[in-house]
């Protein structure tokens, strides 16, 4: 949709936009369920059997602004890894 990688189209365009903090390596967290996890030998890119490809935030943001207002998204989800300087990045990706 955002053109950020080549995906699956789609017959309905997707209202809600997902995106996950990031962080070189592991969370500092260790859920059990989680292959973000410190101790996790999975891969980083799957969460929730979710392939999560890594982008800038700032490229992200131009693709976003780019949209037409017919596909524009109504909400978005965001997960976040545990690491010493989530909070702030919440509050940027929040107020961006």
């Amino acid at each position: 949709m955002l053109g950020l990688y080549q995906s699956k189209r789609f017959k309905d365009i997707p209202t809600t936009c997902y995106i996950m903090t990031y962080k070189e390596g592991h969370c500092i967290a260790n859920c059990g369920f989680c292959p973000q996890a410190r101790e996790s030998e999975s891969s980083v890119e799957m969460l929730s059997r979710v392939s999560w490809p890594v982008f800038s935030f700032k490229e992200f943001l131009t693709k976003i602004s780019y949209l037409p207002p017919t596909k524009r998204f109504k909400r978005v989800c965001i997960q976040t890894l545990n690491y010493p300087q989530n909070f702030q990045d919440l509050l940027e990706i929040i107020t961006q």
